[in-house]
């Protein structure tokens, strides 16, 4: 096949004719790689050999051919030229894989419209007499970084992919692969058509991506030598999608796994890719799916990672040279784990559609193949949270052996396992109740319908399939019931790619009371901003359509907020809030408490607002009672901040594990809505911040996490993108950690997030954030220390101790709750062991007068309560403000403070 050549020519010689017959061309070729590691570039660039590329001596100025070849596995070649005249003679290699090497042919070229391959060539050997022999075996002609180096780096690893594909295929099958590079092309990385592309933006060249590349490589694998049915489309590590697209891409990164661990390539386990730039480093983006890096963030079969995961166990035994050689950390250590899967991979997959990993499980398990390890496989899935097993309510699939669920009671979880499986469910509806039965948790491909029957089953209620108009697969049925009846649910999947699945379900009764809706303002000479009782800032809904002042800083400037909302959550069907929800409408989970109302007070030179709320109107409430507590100073000093303080009462039954509490904030620092803004993050300040680079007389604005001093994420979002906040967005957004921490566009938003934490039922955390406003990055700074400060002198706990006397061992005493307090708070403390003595607790205003003294204290071992009516020991209740308590025992003392509001 006749191609056009990119041609770069590295050396040149010059020969004077001799008089004799035929003549030997040896040599070696090689290019200099980029050596990559889990963190990039490591700085190290290495001459290796150009393997089993087509070598050819051709005239250069007629273009014979005079002879052709290869070259070996070290990059050297011999070519035999039968010559009778004097020539001007080349020598080339060329980016096509010799034919006669036993391998799959591939080749690199440099776009889809010339389709021409490259050829790195010697200089001309001029007027090279025909008796005389062609030598540069010492001195390889080399292709480098940006002279073709990227070339010569694509065939390379292509060669890796075929010898792998080899050692388990031999040559059962050959399929052609043409690779597209060009240099500064603006081809993205991708495989289409049966092609791959391999991209060199300026700012993300992949030419020396060796995991790219080879990921890219295997999707056309898995297109020639089995089967791919992926619908294509973006697709993020981190978030669910497509069981066809999950196993696609999942397979991919397995591929570059399985290669680098076939020639030993370090860090197998690890996807890396970089800018390209060069130096060292230049990190993009890394992933460790081996232990994984982000851990519990990717469970189930609609990851992509979770299905390179358990391909990559399979194969991981403790001869890998992972992060955990001399040991296999899985349930499966077999040598033949390569050729299982590829058994699978190129014979089950041929007789079935819309592949995805549950395809992959029903090979393994076929009989057709003789594999043992049906075990070991269900454990590894396990490991990443796959369910290909029945649940322990099965045999509910048929109606006569419903599984009984009593409302209000804890959720059930339940499988689609085998095909065509449906749950029955029997549960009495007392008569004028409203109940809500809904499905949440959707995991490895459930897409669930619920159907409300009559207890014979003969006649049907209600049906849902997609709840919340269609944004999500879960289903909810809601419904009043009259009479009092005993009825059943089904539950069925009707997913068109998926025959498993897994879900949580559970019918709740709808009954919550609550209060008015209320905003307000704190507001000194410097900043105004609206607060609310429902987890909203700035405006009820956005500013173009709502109540609300926003956040006006300076003062008598514009608006500099489009929204703001609390976002707390532990699962991708479990955030409480009020932010906007996917379908331009603001969510209403969270509800004011009946009997709390809305305040700002005054005291002194400190505005003080109080508000509580739970989030009983979320569809699946976590059961949290949230107090909130603002603070502005209206001094002359520090009026740039104001502080929330937030303090979260797990009010259920249950554990609330990986629980996230997240500030989202649209803001619009510049009068035009236009203008690019700058985002970004200080680490060491807790500081997320946003500003506009052009106009100068705009503000400064920026978030500080007080509390826990280490932050648990941060992260951009932009509002327009196609990743629009529904629920299983928002989760993802909220546990991304320092994501994307900087941007420069026209519409973007932060999430700051602190956690996670875990609560166990009736306990409470405390996490607190400050608002900032300033000229510049260093008034915001300024202000995020004096928040700090501030916030310290209010609410962190202060421990005084006598050093001569310690403490009895593991005494514990808690923050009061509730904090601030209107009327009564509890003070508990926690013994590990019986004291002689007993205790007493004293409590001081904060001018350091005793008010009141609690004695004779209970000694014995365990948790022990007090509680305050805010009343001194006269009866006498005290005025609002700081107070400290302190336990004191023996010499020893433990104060901490509180805060009271009448």
């Amino acid at each position: 096949m006749t191609k056009k050549l990119v041609i770069f020519t590295i050396l040149y010689f010059t020969f004077f004719e001799n008089v004799s017959g035929d003549y030997y061309i040896k040599g070696r070729f090689v290019y200099q790689d980029r050596e990559l590691y889990n963190y990039g570039f490591t700085g190290s660039m290495p001459f290796k050999p150009i393997r089993f590329a087509l070598v050819r001596a051709i005239d250069n100025d007629t273009q014979e051919i005079l002879s052709e070849g290869s070259t070996d596995k070290d990059g050297y070649f011999q070519l035999f030229v039968s010559e009778v005249s004097v020539r001007n003679v080349l020598v080339e290699c060329i980016s096509q894989e010799a034919s006669n090497n036993g391998y799959t042919n591939y080749q690199v070229l440099n776009n889809i419209n010339e389709k021409a391959l490259y050829s790195l060539t010697t200089d001309v050997y001029k007027n090279h007499p025909y008796d005389l022999d062609i030598d540069f075996t010492d001195a390889p002609v080399a292709a480098t970084p940006g002279n073709l180096g990227e070339v010569f780096n694509i065939f390379d690893e292509a060669t890796n992919c075929f010898q792998y594909i080899e050692s388990l295929l031999g040559n059962e099958s050959t399929y052609f692969l043409s690779i597209f590079w060009e240099k500064g092309g603006q081809t993205g990385s991708q495989y289409y058509g049966s092609k791959v592309f391999i991209q060199d933006y300026p700012e993300d060249g992949d030419g020396y991506d060796d995991d790219v590349i080879r990921h890219e490589i295997g999707h056309f694998v898995a297109d020639k030598y089995s089967r791919d049915d992926s619908p294509g489309g973006t697709h993020y590590l981190l978030l669910p999608g497509d069981l066809r697209l999950a196993w696609s891409e999942g397979w991919a990164n397995f591929f570059n796994s399985a290669v680098k661990s076939f020639h030993n390539i370090p860090y197998p386990e690890w996807y890396v890719d970089t800018s390209g730039d060069k130096g060292a480093g230049n990190l993009r983006f890394s992933f460790e799916f081996e232990t994984p890096s982000y851990g519990y963030l990717v469970e189930g079969s609609d990851y992509e990672a979770s299905v390179t995961a358990v391909l990559w166990d399979i194969i991981d035994g403790a001869v890998i040279d992972d992060h955990s050689p001399g040991f296999d950390d899985d349930p499966l250590d077999t040598p033949t784990g390569n050729q299982l899967i590829w058994t699978v991979i190129t014979k089950y997959f041929k007789k079935v559609n819309n592949i995805t990993i549950e395809d992959f499980w029903d090979g393994w398990i076929s009989p057709d193949y003789g594999i043992t390890y049906k075990n070991e496989l269900n454990n590894i899935l396990l490991m990443r949270g796959i369910e290909y097993f029945p649940d322990i309510y099965e045999e509910d699939d048929i109606l006569t052996k419903a599984n009984i669920y009593y409302p209000d009671s804890s959720p059930q979880h339940h499988t689609y396992y085998g095909k065509n499986d449906v749950d029955w469910i029997k549960f009495f509806a007392s008569p004028g109740d409203t109940f809500i039965v809904e499905t949440f948790n959707l995991k490895n491909g459930a897409n669930t319908s619920l159907q409300l029957f009559n207890i014979s089953g003969d006649s049907s209620i209600a049906y849902n399939d997609n709840k919340d108009n269609g944004e999500t697969l879960a289903s909810r049925i809601k419904f009043c019931s009259e009479t009092g009846d005993s009825l059943l649910i089904k539950s069925k999947s009707i997913s068109n790619v998926a025959y498993y699945g897994s879900y949580d379900i559970m019918i709740k009764t709808q009954k919550f009371n609550k209060g008015k809706y209320k905003l307000a303002n704190h507001k000194n000479s410097n900043l105004i901003f609206t607060i609310s009782n429902f987890g909203a800032y700035g405006f009820k809904n956005t500013r173009d359509d709502s109540e609300g002042d926003g956040f006006i800083f300076p003062a008598n400037t514009e608006n500099r907020l489009f929204l703001g909302a609390l976002l707390i959550g532990n699962g991708k069907d479990r955030v409480s809030d009020v932010a906007d929800n996917g379908n331009e409408k603001r969510e209403t989970d969270f509800v004011p408490l009946p009997d709390e109302e809305l305040t700002i007070s005054d005291y002194g030179n400190t505005q003080i607002g109080y508000a509580k709320f739970s989030d009983s109107n979320a569809p699946y409430p976590l059961n949290i009672t949230v107090m909130q507590q603002s603070l502005l100073l209206t001094s002359e000093n520090n009026k740039n901040f104001i502080i929330l303080n937030y303090s979260i009462k797990n009010s259920g039954e249950e554990i609330l594990d990986s629980l996230i509490v997240s500030l989202y904030f649209d803001w619009d620092i510049s009068k035009d809505l236009a203008d690019c803004e700058n985002i970004d993050w200080e680490p060491s300040f807790n500081l997320a911040y946003q500003y506009n680079p052009i106009d100068t007389t705009a503000p400064y604005i920026g978030i500080a996490q007080l509390f826990p001093s280490k932050a648990g994420g941060f992260r951009v979002i932009f509002p327009e993108s196609s990743l629009k906040l529904t629920n299983s967005n928002k989760w993802y957004y909220m546990r991304s950690g320092f994501e994307i921490t900087s941007a420069y566009e026209n519409d973007v938003a932060q999430l700051i997030s602190s956690g996670p934490f875990s609560v166990n039922p009736g306990d409470s955390i405390n996490t607190a954030f400050a608002i900032i406003g300033g000229k510049n990055l260093d008034e915001l700074k300024s202000g995020a220390v004096a928040s700090m400060n501030f916030w310290k002198e209010v609410f962190k706990p202060t421990d005084i101790s006598d050093a001569k006397n310690h403490s009895p061992e593991k005494l514990k005493i808690f923050q009061n709750f509730p904090n601030p307090f209107n009327s009564k708070t509890s003070i508990v403390y926690e013994l590990s062991k019986n004291l002689k003595d007993k205790p007493v607790i004293e409590i001081y205003n904060i001018i350091g007068q005793k008010i009141k003294t609690f004695k004779n204290l209970n000694n014995t071992v365990g948790k022990h309560r007090i509680v305050w009516d805010g009343k001194n020991s006269e009866g006498i209740e005290v005025s609002s403000g700081v107070y400290i308590y302190t336990f004191k025992y023996n010499g020893f003392q433990l104060s901490r403070k509180m805060l009271i509001l009448h």
